[in-house]
């Protein structure tokens, strides 16, 4: 939860980077190893979103960094 509002009340935090952040080292680390698989648009690290369930992962799209 975000900072109280003048309220008292906590409000989400919209926009929270850490997440963000975090899959952007992993994915920065594993290139560093040489873990990529190479594409017309570069190399990519592979992501596994299995465990999230099909409904869930319906309709995503590749994501490039």
């Amino acid at each position: 939860m975000g900072p109280e509002t003048p309220l008292g009340e906590p409000k989400n935090k919209y926009m929270e980077l850490g997440p963000r952040d975090k899959v952007s080292q992993a994915f920065w680390h594993e290139w560093r190893k040489g873990n990529t698989i190479p594409t017309p648009r570069g190399d990519v690290v592979y992501l596994d979103l299995r465990h999230l369930g099909e409904k869930k992962t319906t309709g995503a799209s590749a994501v490039y960094l």
